[in-house]
């Protein structure tokens, strides 16, 4: 079985162990976790009896403390993925994408007294939003998976050099980005994905476009963060690409992969972002606001009618407009006796003329909630979260119950329903997908 870039991965991934043994002797971490996870749609949707996911991963980190000042980390995944789901998030894969190895982070880092500087594939978070995105757009995500993670593996690295100063009540992080990376998509024409979301449309989804790797092209990002007795602020600044598609291409007839489906490829566009946060402790209640504006943001604005008269005349149609949007988010959290409680009200305006966007209202407001609570001594914890779009009173709960049956060993379910009921893209793209539901179990070992 051949894999592709394989050669050149292994070496990388061996260089880093090689490393990190050589200076095993100063100080140095392994992490190794292995987890097994499986789903199936509830019984009342439509692909019941499906698998939706089945992997089995061994993930490996090592921390090499070289110096006081100098670090090495690597964090890298083994898989093998029974319905060949990741595809475009892998480092390098089998050719039937089942057998793949993915790079989470591979840092080196400096840290003097006042500045430090890191160098490689590294995770960030932006912003006090849970769930929701409002400043975060450094990193990419992925939706290769039905399965609604709480741990980091939605979240993709950027490959990155950032520049750090910091002092006891301050900190500043200066990013270049040279190398643009996009959401990770569900890219198979047979992805469970894919057919949960497009089962009554004929559209498959093609790995986006991201732009030619120059200077020109590069990505910047700035964090200035305060700390003070009453609280915590920081300000953003993101000068780069969409990491999710708003602009299109619907391959013709020519192009036709089969006779029922067109292929919609996806293209990153340019924008600024401007943006800051803020965390009060108020007591036992933390108060959270978050606002960001974006200028020259691209929002997609076909809907399935355009689509329709594509296939019917085959003249491409403009699928994005730019226009400047504003973001906002407060939330409150709050842990009583043991329980750990919050709440999300969400809005999204977009400034200008709408009369070419048929993909979304000019206004969308979306609250969450969640609630959880560690049970018999914190080996059993419940954890309930809801969502709610109040223009379509569309919503979605998720219920995740995690078992700790040792320090080391873990077992977990997760059960997710939703109702979609839209006149925009999400109603118009998963035309009859009103309800669905999925079940996912799993299993942890660390080592």
């Amino acid at each position: 079985m051949s894999l592709r870039g394989l050669s050149r991965k292994i070496i990388f991934v061996l260089s880093l162990y090689s490393i990190a043994w050589s200076l095993a002797a100063i100080e140095t971490d392994f992490s190794t976790t292995l987890s097994v996870e499986t789903g199936t749609p509830l019984p009342y949707a439509e692909n019941r009896g499906e698998f939706l996911i089945g992997n089995v991963k061994a993930d490996e980190a090592v921390t090499v403390y070289a110096t006081d000042n100098v670090t090495f980390f690597a964090n890298a995944s083994a898989v093998y993925d029974a319905l060949a789901q990741g595809g475009s998030e892998y480092e390098c894969s089998s050719d039937d994408n089942k057998f793949a190895l993915i790079l989470k982070e591979a840092w080196f880092d400096y840290n003097a007294e006042f500045w430090g500087i890191r160098i490689g594939r590294q995770i960030s978070s932006w912003g006090k939003a849970d769930v929701l995105k409002v400043t975060n757009v450094l990193c990419p995500s992925s939706y290769n998976s039905l399965n609604i993670q709480e741990s980091g593996d939605a979240v993709l690295g950027i490959d990155a050099i950032r520049l750090s100063g910091h002092g006891d009540a301050f900190s500043l992080d200066f990013y270049w980005i040279p190398f643009v990376r996009a959401d990770a998509l569900p890219t198979g024409e047979n992805h469970p994905v894919q057919k949960t979301l497009f089962q009554y449309t004929d559209l498959q989804i093609a790995p986006t476009q991201t732009p030619e790797i120059s200077f020109a092209n590069s990505e910047f990002g700035v964090k200035a963060s305060g700390y003070w007795k009453w609280g915590d602020a920081s300000l953003y600044g993101f000068y780069g690409w969409d990491r999710f598609p708003a602009e299109f291409d619907i391959f013709p007839e020519d192009k036709l992969i089969s006779e029922d489906k067109l292929i919609i490829e996806g293209k990153t566009n340019r924008f600024l972002m401007l943006g800051a946060d803020v965390a009060v402790p108020v007591g036992d209640v933390v108060v959270r606001a978050e606002g960001a504006f974006f200028y020259d943001r691209a929002i997609t604005t076909f809907a399935e009618d355009i689509l329709e008269l594509f296939i019917l005349i085959g003249d491409p149609q403009k699928t994005y407009v730019t226009r400047n949007e504003v973001k906002a988010l407060v939330g409150v959290d709050w842990m009583p006796s043991g329980w750990v409680l919050s709440a999300q009200y969400y809005g999204d305006v977009v400034l200008g003329d709408m009369s070419p966007i048929f993909s979304r209202d000019r206004y969308v407001h979306v609250a969450t909630a969640a609630a959880s609570r560690s049970f018999f001594k914190d080996t059993l914890s419940l954890s309930l979260a809801g969502i709610l779009q109040f223009e379509t009173w569309n919503h979605a709960i998720a219920l995740l119950s995690t078992y700790s049956v040792t320090d080391q060993f873990s077992l977990y379910a997760k059960l997710f329903a939703c109702n979609i009921m839209d006149d925009n893209i999400a109603g118009d793209i998963f035309s009859d997908f009103y309800h669905w539901g999925a079940v996912t179990a799993g299993m942890r070992l660390k080592l």
